[in-house]
């Protein structure tokens, strides 16, 4: 399983005031960091202002890396092939905007490598989603001739690369043969100087597919931007959601209008009547990433005006398809939740009728949850415990 971020008993809504507006695009997107066992933050970063991560050049990794520029790039004699290097000392020789992303104030420092590929067509993965990686980078790759706008291939934020450092950069892509290759590790702005550790290898690709089960609760959600049932504060009619409840997973399809710069969010509301530890997960088959949201209505004030982006309490994010990952909330109060799984971008091959299949799964732990008074005399004592341990072995409902 891929992610699975923990919050502290009682601390579900402890962790950022990032905003979304349904079917639009964020200007700044959202990660987790974990700082201990039990409780997790989201680390955000404004697209439109951040500056960068300053890091320590090390001079061992700063003398042996890529080339300055693409007429100087290091050579790929033959893959695997890993490296490690700092950008502080280079220069800025280029620079793309990724699809996956939007367009940044430039001026990043890059370096440079080059590769030519044999007789057979092969699908390489050319991946900087290491801890050795500490700076908000970029990947584009040309083939066969350096033409500035045009790359083969171009990624910003697929991954991360440990704590702190979550804007990282990852391709895939198929190779045809005998063709040069020139491939820029870049970074996001000039602000974003620090270390790097790459690998590029021969990648075997596993179709994904995700299918509905026999079991699932079905969200008939039309392919319409805006105009379905389950955009919750934001759809047509103003504050409709879909209800769902603990065992239960739910099969749904998002997509993007990628025209008008939108994606579609399903809303899901999960009514609590006792403190639950609840888990949340979602997997889907969207090739470009996915995300899932979480609020907790009365914390973020429901939806307080037609079309107000409301805040989120908590936000876990995938670069890549059919990868599950989720958010586990311990002792969650009684009470209203909203889930929110949406597509990651605005890629148009995912704009209807290609729309993508997700299924999203609630399982719920109660408690008892406790407080030290537990019979309300204002004092913490044996009379308190006594309480505990006779009902040591019940249940939920009991």
């Amino acid at each position: 399983m891929g992610c699975k971020t923990i919050l502290a008993a009682g601390a579900a809504v402890i962790c950022t005031n990032g905003v979304f507006a349904d079917a639009k695009i964020e200007a700044s997107k959202a990660n987790t960091v974990t700082k201990s066992p039990q409780i997790t933050q989201a680390m955000k970063k404004a697209r439109t202002s951040r500056g960068g991560f300053l890091a320590p050049q090390s001079e061992d990794i700063g003398g042996r890396a890529g080339g300055d520029t693409p007429f100087n790039a290091t050579v790929v004699a033959a893959l695997p092939f890993s490296d490690t290097g700092n950008n502080s000392l280079n220069t800025d020789a280029g620079d793309e905007t990724c699809p996956d992303t939007v367009s940044g104030p430039g001026g990043g420092l890059d370096q440079w490598y080059t590769y030519t590929s044999g007789s057979g067509t092969v699908t390489v993965s050319i991946s900087l989603c290491d801890p050795g990686t500490n700076f908000d980078t970029k990947l584009y790759v040309y083939a066969g001739s350096l033409t500035i706008g045009s790359p083969y291939a171009c990624d910003d934020d697929t991954c991360s690369a440990g704590l702190g450092f979550p804007w990282v950069s990852e391709i895939i892509a198929v190779c045809p043969p005998f063709t040069t290759f020139y491939c820029a590790v870049d970074a996001w702005s000039s602000g974003d100087v620090g270390n790097f550790m790459g690998l590029a290898q021969q990648d075997t690709i596993v179709p994904c597919v995700v299918d509905c089960a026999s079991t699932d609760v079905i969200n008939p959600d039309p392919c319409v931007i805006q105009t379905d049932g389950d955009d919750g504060c934001f759809s047509a009619n103003q504050d409709e959601f879909f209800a769902i409840n603990c065992e239960e997973t739910v099969c749904g399809e998002f997509y993007t209008d990628s025209g008008l710069g939108l994606r579609d969010l399903d809303w899901y509301e999960l009514t609590l009547t006792e403190t639950n530890d609840v888990t949340a997960l979602i997997v889907s088959e969207s090739p470009g990433g996915y995300q899932l949201f979480f609020a907790d209505v009365a914390a973020v004030g429901g939806c307080a005006a037609p079309g107000n982006p409301q805040s989120i309490s908590f936000v876990v994010s995938v670069g890549t398809g059919c990868t599950t990952t989720g958010i586990v909330a311990a002792g969650l109060a009684p009470g209203a939740y909203w889930y929110i799984p949406t597509i990651f971008g605005t890629d148009g091959s995912v704009d209807c009728p290609n729309s993508q299949t997700y299924r999203l799964a609630i399982t719920c732990d109660c408690g008892p949850y406790l407080e030290g008074n537990v019979n309300g005399d204002n004092a913490v004592n044996f009379d308190d415990l006594n309480i505990v341990l006779g009902n040591w072995a019940a249940t939920c409902g009991q």
